[in-house]
């Protein structure tokens, strides 16, 4: 019988046939600003001299069926565009989403599993740090928030991607929480 141990699960693992799996940090509740251009056109239309709107993401938005839409979705690097199976470019997935994602205090943090040589060398250099998600969302005008312009509550996540320092729009906090490490451990237990 074998049972698997992750020694040091702070750290990056690499398994044998080099995949790097790493724990991200793939949204926060917070404000956070949208370019008028990223948003509905019903939502700006209500304000349109508003170039860039304050956006909310309140705490406790993450609900047990949007941290399950998670699972499985594509990891991309540098290049933040809509998923579609109609219109994706494959050579633009360099992974997935793996496990199950969870909620930990203002933060969605889930695995995912990079399978491109390329983008683990980004990884392991520093290149890449930081991570923007895509995901469909609620979004409601705000009229009496002196802090927000609009909430924004995320209902199905479509994408991740994967990008430099200073590139992430929820900031420098949204990112690969790995430290640097080296390969997984397996503990094989006794069969009784």
């Amino acid at each position: 019988r074998f049972s698997s141990k992750i020694q040091n699960g702070n750290e990056w693992r690499v398994d044998s046939d080099g995949f790097l799996r790493i724990t991200m940090c793939v949204l926060k509740s917070g404000i956070f600003n949208y370019a008028k251009s990223d948003l509905p056109d019903e939502l700006t239309k209500l304000n349109p001299d508003l170039e860039v709107w304050r956006v909310r993401i309140p705490d406790g938005s993450f609900n047990q069926d949007f941290l399950k839409s998670a699972e499985g979705r594509p990891l991309i690097a540098f290049k933040h565009e809509w998923q579609d199976v109609t219109t994706f470019d494959p050579t633009d997935i360099k992974g997935a989403l793996a496990g199950s994602a969870i909620a930990d205090g203002d933060a969605m943090v889930i695995d995912g599993v990079v399978n491109d040589a390329d983008t683990i060398a980004a990884i392991k250099s520093g290149e890449l740090q930081e991570i923007s998600a895509g995901y469909h969302s609620n979004v409601d005008i705000l009229d009496n928030d002196p802090e927000a312009d609009a909430i924004q509550i995320p209902t199905v996540m479509n994408h991740v991607v994967l990008l430099p320092a200073g590139r992430g729009r929820c900031g420098p906090s949204v990112r690969i929480m790995n430290e640097k490490g080296t390969e997984m451990k397996w503990k094989v237990a006794n069969a009784a």
